[in-house]
């Protein structure tokens, strides 16, 4: 654990034990309190509503937020509770999908689906992430 101590806040930077050739994400990860009826897994794409953070569940979501990574390279914990999950919000990570907008192939753009977490193939412009 590295700590950054600013003149008004302090930063903990958790780094999982497998911080090593092991981590499966490239990214920073920002805790969120993530309100859900689904279990949240690895992988699945987090929106932003007024009750929240929960699953994107409507396809070209504008209020996109991240992707949860479970086991991320870097993780900023700015309510020092890490009650939350580690989310995402640049960087390379895994991502649920699933092949409703068509099969996904290397370098197609993915957007939010109807199903909660899962993303799918962008055809039509919108958001992306």
């Amino acid at each position: 654990m590295f700590m950054f101590i600013g003149l008004f806040s302090l930063i903990v930077f958790h780094l999982p034990p497998s911080a090593s050739a092991e981590v499966l994400s490239q990214g920073v990860a920002n805790y969120l309190p993530i309100t859900s009826k689904a279990s949240v897994k690895n992988g699945d794409i987090v929106s932003s509503t007024k009750s929240g953070y929960t699953l994107s569940k409507i396809p070209y979501d504008a209020l996109m937020v991240g992707v949860v990574a479970i086991d991320p390279a870097v993780a900023i914990d700015l309510l020092l509770e890490k009650k939350g999950f580690p989310v995402v919000a640049t960087g390379n990570t895994y991502v649920n999908v699933n092949t409703s907008n068509g099969e996904i192939k290397i370098g197609d753009t993915i957007t939010s689906s109807a199903t909660p977490g899962t993303g799918m193939k962008a055809t039509d412009p919108g958001y992306i992430i």
